[in-house]
Formats: C-alpha cells, structure tokens, sequence
C-alpha cells in the first residue's frame, strides 16, 4: 500500500466529514465521533498549510544561502590572494590566516626516501648507479 501525504489525508477525511454532515444526526451517537474528527481535519489542515508555508520559506532560505556562498567565495579567495601578495606566496605567516604557503616541501615516499638513500649510499662507495629501463 502506497504511503499517503497527510494533505491526501486531509482530503480523504474531509470529504467524508462534508458529506455526511446532513445525515449525522440520524446516525445517533456517532455525532460526537463526527465533530472530533471534524476538529482533527481542521487541526491537520491548519498543519498542511503552515508546513507549506515553511517549506517555501526554507527553500527562500537555501537560495539566499547559495547566493551568499557562492559571493562569499569570490570574496574570500581575492582576499587570500591580497595576503598572499602582502605577505608573499611562501611565507609561514600565511598559515596564521588559515592558507597553505606555496612551494612548501611536498611529502616523500617511503619508496623515494629508500630509493634516494640507496642512491646516495652507492654513490658514497663509488659505484655508478645504472639505471635499465623494462623491456
């Protein structure tokens, strides 16, 4: 069974309560249990419209944030830029405003580090390191 919105609810419950308000009297003491459910589709009605209203206003509220981001950024990366130019693009001072310096050293390998000091070591012996490409 597919799941209902609670304004196909409303509906639902609406309509029963609207067509059988002529006859209510005669159904004897279902008057009470017509009048509470006539108060509870209010109540959800109620509901369904402030819900809608709130969802309109957060989706006004996503937009005008994506705005500002997007604004935000533009703003944010030309000032980075101006304390890079006044401080330089590799001074430690930039990391004090939250940006990486440029041309800081880049992290090396287990790998290369072994590769290098097998290099130097070699080189150290005298031996003349050859280097064979794969076939």
């Amino acid at each position: 069974m597919r799941q209902k919105r609670f304004a196909d609810i409303a509906n639902t419950w609406n309509v029963m309560v609207e067509n059988a308000r002529p006859m209510v009297e005669s159904l004897g003491p279902a008057v009470e249990r017509h009048q509470t459910l006539e108060t509870q589709v209010e109540g959800l009605i109620r509901l369904n419209e402030r819900a809608e209203a709130m969802r309109s206003e957060l989706s006004s509220i996503v937009k005008q944030r994506r705005e500002l981001v997007r604004d935000g950024a533009t703003t944010y990366r030309r000032f980075a830029a101006d304390l890079q130019a006044h401080h330089g693009f590799d001074s430690a001072e930039l990391i004090r405003y939250g940006l990486k310096p440029k041309g800081r050293p880049r992290r090396v390998s287990k790998k290369k580090k072994e590769e290098a000091a097998a290099k130097a070591k070699s080189l150290e012996a005298g031996k003349v390191d050859v280097q064979v490409a794969p076939a």
